[in-house]
């Protein structure tokens, strides 16, 4: 054990080296050096650290902002540098330690061709002390809101002063001032994963009274009520959901398109998979949906190129097909949250008495309440018969109450929905219908 511990021991001629080496390195302020650039440096990063959490919390808040009040041409009287001033300063100051900096935004729009025009109201000139990287190579017309955020003291000096190192001799060290950028973007979604139920148009119009009535989906739970009562609804823009009025009828005696709009087609559709190969009159034939009931990788018309997708009857599919789309469509009624369904305007068939196709112009959030069917039979087949008619519901009437007396109907309401999506590059040149992809550029 004695051999052991002088093993460890330095040689007697080294006692005391460590001393002598540290006494000479604090005498020369190498320590005294490295402490300071290490606290510093420390400050600094945490410097760093809250001015991004602070640009990046008021970007994301704006777009927010943005993209929930859009109307159909992604603009709104919430949406401006003005309007947006204080939110961006508040959710700044309050992610900064001392609860100040100072801030410079701006809103803009990007064309399809993606020419970028800044808003009214942005600053003519950037600043602070950062470069925001540049943003992602991005199709399709957009938006997008950039948040410059940088160092402001309580005694509105606009540099990190030193905590240590401007104490030592021969140091010119004053402090530095840091910054940092946050960037989100928003526009419609230009292809999705959706319900293979498609809506028209011409009944997205009629249930929202042309883009001005859309109703929030419900919460889980027993949150629902509670929040009714608190005025919330209000508060977000949305109403309560009801249902007096929203029926959506399916079959030859539709006749729900407003009188404001050309299309002639109205009603829902049940749509498959396209499997992208070439098929009669130039359109994609049809596939199952999915195990789920669900089609992936839908496109919208992009202005240029027509997006078609087939239709199918739902009482002629197969039983696995039909089990299903049934059994997702129960499902989404009972939990009465919102499910992305696709939006046509047009049917290349003379009437839908049989499978057609539908264009696809876009995407909506929609809410299943019920629905209705025929009692089983040919004419129930026809029109897609889910199961043995029920008395119609108290709540339709007048012309929809004849409609869903003679076929089947579908019940719900259009809500509006945020789909996030890290850094998007692909946005849809069509209208907006509720659905907004929002994401982070930079």
């Amino acid at each position: 054990m004695r051999r052991v511990i002088r093993a460890l021991l330095p040689p007697r001629g080294e006692h005391g080296v460590i001393t002598s080496l540290v006494a000479a390195l604090l005498g020369t302020g190498v320590l005294l050096g490295m402490a300071a650039l290490v606290i510093d440096i420390g400050a600094l990063t945490a410097e760093r650290e809250q001015l991004q959490t602070g640009a990046d919390a008021a970007s994301w808040k704006v777009a927010q902002v943005c993209a929930g009040t859009a109307d159909k041409n992604l603009t709104s009287a919430a949406c401006t540098v003005a309007a947006q001033k204080d939110n961006v300063q508040q959710y700044a100051d309050r992610n900064a330690k001392d609860q100040i900096s100072d801030v410079q935004f701006c809103i803009y729009s990007v064309s399809a061709a993606g020419v970028s025009t800044p808003d009214a109201g942005c600053p003519a000139a950037w600043t602070l002390p950062v470069g925001c990287p540049a943003p992602p190579s991005t199709s399709g017309p957009y938006r997008y809101v950039e948040v410059r955020t940088a160092t402001r003291n309580p005694d509105n000096t606009p540099v990190v002063p030193p905590l240590f190192g401007g104490g030592l001799a021969g140091s010119s060290y004053a402090g530095a001032r840091m910054g940092a950028c946050g960037r989100v973007a928003w526009g419609v979604p230009a292809i999705s994963d959706v319900f293979a139920l498609g809506i028209s148009r011409c009944d997205f119009l009629r249930v929202t009274n042309g883009y001005t009535r859309f109703f929030t989906p419900p919460l889980p739970g027993n949150l629902n009520p509670l929040l009714s009562g608190t005025g919330v609804y209000s508060l977000l823009g949305l109403d309560s959901p009801k249902q007096d009025y929203i029926a959506l009828s399916n079959g030859i005696l539709s006749t729900s398109c407003p009188t404001t709009i050309t299309e002639t087609v109205a009603g829902y559709a049940w749509l498959g998979q396209p499997n992208g190969s070439t098929a009669l009159l130039g359109l994609l034939p049809v596939s199952a949906p999915s195990t789920t009931c669900g089609l992936t990788d839908i496109p919208a018309t992009d202005g240029a190129v027509d997006s078609w997708v087939g239709g199918f009857t739902l009482g002629l599919s197969t039983a696995t097909v039909a089990a299903t789309c049934i059994n997702r469509l129960n499902a989404l009624v009972a939990s009465g949250q919102p499910v992305l369904v696709p939006i046509f305007d047009k049917q290349a068939a003379l009437i839908n008495l049989l499978p057609s196709y539908y264009r696809i112009v876009g995407f909506a959030p929609f809410v299943l309440t019920g629905y209705e069917t025929l009692v089983s039979g040919l004419g129930g087949l026809l029109n897609g018969s889910l199961a043995p008619s029920s008395s119609i519901p108290t709540f339709v009437s007048g012309t929809q109450k004849l409609l869903c007396g003679a076929q089947s109907c579908i019940y719900g309401y259009f809500t509006r929905t945020l789909v996030t999506d890290h850094l998007p590059t692909k946005f849809a040149t069509s209208q907006y219908y509720g659905a907004m992809v929002i994401g982070r550029t930079g």
